[in-house]
C-alpha cells in the first residue's frame, strides 16, 4: 500500500507529494484507499484494491464507458484526484462534497452553482469529460445520455435570460 503526503514548498508556493510504502488496515473492505483525517490530515492512503480495479486513462471512453453513468473513481487518475482534493495542503479545504452522482452534480450546477465549483464529483467529472474530449476521443468524447428533458429545459431558460434582446423586444420594451 502507498501513502501519498502533501505539503508546501514555501520558496515556490508549490504542492509536493511524497510516496512511501506503509503498513495500514483498511477501514472499510472494498475501498481503494481513504484520507487518513485527523490523524493525518495532509496524508491519504491508496490501497492494492486500486491497483487491480482502477483503469488507466488509456481507456476512456472504451468497453462501454461513458461519463454520465460510470463512477467518478472508474480510472486511476480520477480516483487520485478525488484522494488529493482530501489533503487541505492541495484543496485549502476549499472542495468538499455536496453531491454525489452525475444527476446531482447538474442539479447543484443548476440550482447552487456557488457549491458547484467547489464541489469534488463535478470537478471529477469535469475533468474526466474534458480528457475524453480533448485527447481519448478527440471532438466527441463519451459524454452519455443527455439530461432529462426538464434539465434541458431549465437550461435553456437560463440561456435565454442571457440572451440580448432582439430588435422587436429592445423597441417595445424602452419605448
Amino acid at each position: 500500500m502507498l501513502m501519498a503526503t502533501a505539503s508546501w514548498k514555501v520558496s515556490y508556493l508549490e504542492p509536493s507529494v511524497a510516496i512511501d510504502r506503509v503498513p495500514h488496515t483498511h477501514p472499510v473492505t472494498g475501498w481503494g484507499g481513504h484520507w487518513r483525517g485527523e490523524n493525518g490530515t495532509d496524508e491519504t492512503v491508496i490501497c492494492p484494491l486500486s491497483y487491480s480495479t482502477r483503469k488507466p486513462l488509456s481507456q476512456m471512453c472504451a468497453m462501454g464507458y461513458n461519463v454520465a453513468e460510470w463512477p467518478t473513481n472508474t480510472y486511476f487518475a480520477s480516483d487520485l484526484l478525488h484522494r488529493v482534493y482530501h489533503m487541505p495542503a492541495i484543496s485549502e479545504n476549499f472542495v468538499d462534497h455536496f453531491a454525489d452522482t452525475y444527476e446531482e452534480v447538474l442539479e447543484l450546477a443548476m440550482n447552487n452553482n456557488t457549491y458547484s465549483v467547489r464541489d469534488s464529483d463535478a470537478l471529477q467529472y469535469f475533468a474526466l469529460d474534458a480528457y475524453a474530449y480533448d485527447i481519448a476521443v478527440p471532438g466527441r468524447g463519451c459524454p452519455g445520455p443527455q439530461p432529462s428533458e426538464a434539465a434541458a429545459t431549465s437550461s435553456a431558460q437560463m440561456s435565454s435570460m442571457t440572451t440580448a434582446p432582439t430588435a422587436t423586444s429592445s423597441s417595445t420594451a424602452y419605448a
